[in-house]
């Protein structure tokens, strides 16, 4: 990416990154830390031309997000204004528009996939 002066980045961070919640101290911390390196890499890239962007969705109906507990779940579905589920399409979608040149002007955000959810 550096030799061709372009290129994008995306990382994939989650909303635990910041919503303050009971029970998330160590996955919610790596996944702070992860977004910061996402913005700091954005700076140190932009020179290269590369854009570095994150994407931090809410619980995503997976494997992994089925094991959440019930209570949890809720707790979680009831702090977000639209209702349903986010699905690996959408967060697929999401990636795809920072990858793509339609996102060209964009480096250093952290997109929140969470159905609305106020922090």
């Amino acid at each position: 990416m550096t030799r061709n002066n372009s290129g994008s980045i995306v990382n994939v961070s989650s909303s635990a990154s910041i919503l303050a919640d009971s029970g998330t101290l160590a996955y919610g911390s790596s996944k702070a830390a992860f977004s910061h390196a996402t913005r700091i890499m954005a700076t140190e890239l932009g020179a290269f031309g590369i854009r570095v962007n994150g994407v931090a969705p809410a619980k995503v109906e997976t494997d992994m997000g089925r094991m959440m507990d019930e209570k949890s779940s809720n707790l979680l579905e009831q702090r977000t204004s639209l209702k349903g589920e986010i699905t690996p399409e959408n967060v697929a979608n999401l990636i795809y528009f920072l990858a793509s040149s339609e996102s060209k002007m964009m480096s250093g955000q952290i997109i929140r996939l969470d159905k609305g959810m106020p922090f």
